[in-house]
């Protein structure tokens, strides 16, 4: 990951790197962001970082047509949801609670989140030309 954050400051400077084109149709993360005191700090890392690594291709599709993504396993724990989600709308990416994968406190899967939501999976794609990032 330091490589590709390495990328992501040469290209806001204005250099090039050999990750300029993305390289991953599809990146998984889990357990990403713990500690509050850093979680703004971290999510605007990790949302850097998907941003070089995930291809650049807007038109990339696999055979189910679905865009490249950045798929993200996240636990309630002590940072705010909207800290991460911010952090990659920033970025221009989109955001979804990926259905049927919202658990809450009683180990119970539901379709989306409810007051009791404990850990969820969460779907990142680059928004398109012309359409609003987030939800």
């Amino acid at each position: 990951l330091t490589t590709a954050l390495e990328a992501a400051t040469l290209r806001e400077e204005g250099a090039s790197s050999d990750l300029d084109d993305g390289c991953f149709p599809l990146i998984l993360g889990a357990d990403l962001s713990f500690n509050p005191a850093l979680a703004v700090q971290n999510a605007k890392a990790m949302a850097k970082t998907v941003s070089v690594m995930l291809t650049q291709d807007p038109t990339w599709r696999d055979s189910s047509d679905n865009p490249a993504r950045f798929m993200l396993a996240f636990g309630r724990r002590d940072v705010d949801l909207n800290v991460i989600t911010g952090a990659f709308e920033e970025r221009g990416f989109n955001w979804e609670v990926v259905e049927g994968y919202c658990q809450d406190v009683f180990g119970e899967r539901t379709a989306d989140q409810s007051l009791f939501w404990d850990s969820l999976l969460l779907c990142f794609t680059r928004a398109e030309a012309g359409s609003t990032a987030g939800q």
